[in-house]
């Protein structure tokens, strides 16, 4: 049984920011990017960080986004580069833009890729066992599959999500997709994927707590949620779901007394570490728009003989 018990320290970013985007890069370490910086404005500052032998990151520069964004999403693809897709720019306008990163060292060469046909925010991409690219929820209820050649990107639709759920965490596991919370619900959705068509499901119980803007550390099964305090706005909560077959049921959950857990960057490596990134910080007095924390998650495991 698995059980999430506490956070510790890990190191600091560089800059202050929030709700950045990000993923763990082939050889393990992390790349952070864009979100809100100290005055609230969208940043494009870019970082590489090296997970040490005491679990603590140490962070370097690199090449920023080629736009200033936030709330898009980061993907490791199978042959190492990295897929931008989305986001959001300064005053509120979404984006379709597409660019691939490749990673040498602590430089990361970012190109344009093929547009999404239409805009998209908070959204799901997830990698498929066919290698395919499937971009889906957030802004809308869209769906489109991405086959990359090079650095262009060939979208062709599918099936609509049922409803559409910003900042949602999402997981491909298990032959589904999986979507988790967000848009102020606990609803859950899987979706079979054939070919160009998802049949999407409902899960048969939603989670008993809403979630604002949740993030997804992508370990399969395991999937983190963070939502800021309804009441006094101060701190936040820090839930982890466990998939079990069609059913999403939360483990544990702890608060937080500083951090609003909804505009971390959340990441697990292969070797099951979880780190939260970033962050904006809610004081009774307002939002302070970043922070440079980064934090490791600790688990905790307990094995029963059945």
């Amino acid at each position: 049984i698995e059980e999430f018990v506490g956070i510790t320290p890990a190191g600091s970013i560089p800059d202050i920011m929030a709700n950045m985007m990000g993923c763990v890069l082939a050889d393990g370490r992390i790349l952070a990017a864009g979100g809100t910086n100290s005055l609230g404005n969208v940043s494009n500052l870019s970082y590489i960080g090296t997970i040490g032998e005491d679990k603590t990151v140490t962070w370097v520069t690199t090449n920023n986004i080629p736009v200033a964004s936030v709330y898009g999403v980061i993907l490791l693809l199978s042959d190492n580069r990295v897929l931008l897709t989305g986001g959001q720019v300064d005053g509120g306008t979404f984006l379709a833009t597409t660019y691939i990163g490749t990673i040498s060292g602590n430089t990361v060469t970012w190109v344009p890729s093929t547009a999404l046909p239409v805009t998209k925010a908070m959204h799901i991409s997830l990698l498929l066992p066919d290698n395919r690219v499937v971009v889906t929820s957030g802004t809308s209820t869209s769906t489109y599959f991405g086959t990359i050649s090079g650095d262009v990107i060939t979208w062709v639709s599918g099936t609509a999500i049922t409803t559409a759920k910003a900042g949602s965490a999402f997981s491909y596991f298990g032959g589904k997709i999986h979507s988790i919370a967000g848009s102020a619900s606990g609803a859950t959705y899987s979706g079979i994927v054939s070919g160009n068509t998802i049949t999407w499901t409902a899960g048969p119980t939603a989670l008993s707590t809403s979630f604002t803007l949740i993030f997804g550390a992508n370990a399969k099964s395991r999937l983190m949620l963070g939502g800021d305090s309804s009441t006094t706005q101060v701190g936040g909560t820090l839930s982890m779901a466990k998939i079990i077959g069609d059913i999403v049921a939360l483990r544990s959950t702890i608060g937080h007394s500083s951090i609003g857990m909804s505009g971390n960057l959340c990441v697990t490596t292969a070797n099951g570490l979880v780190y939260v990134i970033g962050g904006p910080i809610r004081t009774q007095a307002g939002i302070v728009y970043g922070t440079t924390d980064c934090y490791r998650l600790i688990l905790k495991y307990t094995f029963r003989k059945d």
